[in-house]
């Protein structure tokens, strides 16, 4: 990624948009900075537990993988935070092979200032024979990477965090009884499909997507931690390799 992309403005957010006491509709959108980024917007009626949403973006793996989910959830598809805590799952996947590679690079980077690769070529360029192509740009443009890249993870760890708090907030919905859904009585029989679906169950779910969340607020706090000491270890590197190119001030300095 260039430099010149760190300027655009990439979104990164969750929009959760209450009507009334009706209708709920989550908006999320994951960073397109990196490739395979994608959009969701759900509307989900609680009294009926109907939801419709729409994925852009998904590639034929993910919409494989989002229908997979869907089928196996059985009654936690009920729940609102369903289909967002799907795309959670989805971005926590592609974020960790973009850390993966961003960090190879930049550990290549400080391997070749520790090995004094990097001397030369500031010599070069302070005596005016370097080129913004070399090495050394490669080198700056790859730390500027990680500092984004960290930045944007930071970011979504605050949505999550949003999604967390809103799962409290659901835990005081009126969900509905299976009779109520299907307009039964509840003596009937007809919503024994469904009977594990009632308030209870919608809070245990909600639960259970309340823990899940938190692993991942985890995983990216392990992130964001592993750029940072990535970040840090350059610029103790470069600076390391510029004192020892210039041995006299060094020595001055102190």
């Amino acid at each position: 990624m260039d430099p010149a992309t760190l300027l655009s403005v990439c979104s990164i957010h969750l929009q959760i948009i209450t009507l009334l006491t009706f209708v709920k509709v989550y908006n999320c959108r994951s960073a397109n900075t990196w490739k395979d980024d994608l959009a969701l917007t759900v509307t989900y009626f609680p009294r009926s537990r109907l939801t419709f949403g729409i994925l852009f973006g998904c590639t034929p793996a993910t919409e494989k993988e989002v229908l997979n989910r869907i089928a196996n959830a059985k009654e936690n598809a009920f729940y609102p935070l369903f289909l967002p805590g799907i795309f959670a799952e989805l971005e926590r996947t592609r974020m960790a092979d973009v850390v993966e590679a961003t960090i190879d690079e930049i550990e290549g980077a400080i391997f070749e200032l520790d090995n004094g690769t990097a001397t030369k070529e500031i010599s070069l360029e302070n005596s005016g024979n370097g080129h913004p192509g070399g090495t050394r740009y490669v080198r700056r443009t790859v730390w500027l990477n990680t500092t984004f890249l960290r930045s944007r993870l930071q970011i979504w760890r605050t949505q999550l965090q949003k999604m967390i708090e809103h799962v409290d907030e659901l835990s005081s919905t009126d969900f509905g009884s299976s009779s109520e859904l299907f307009n039964t009585d509840p003596g009937d029989g007809l919503e024994r499909g469904y009977e594990g679906a009632d308030n209870s169950q919608m809070k245990r779910t909600g639960v259970m997507i309340k823990d899940r969340l938190r692993a991942l607020v985890e995983e990216y706090d392990e992130k964001i931690e592993e750029c940072s000491m990535r970040v840090d270890g350059m610029t103790i590197a470069t600076q390391w390799v510029r004192m020892t190119s210039h041995p006299s001030s060094s020595s001055s300095d102190c």
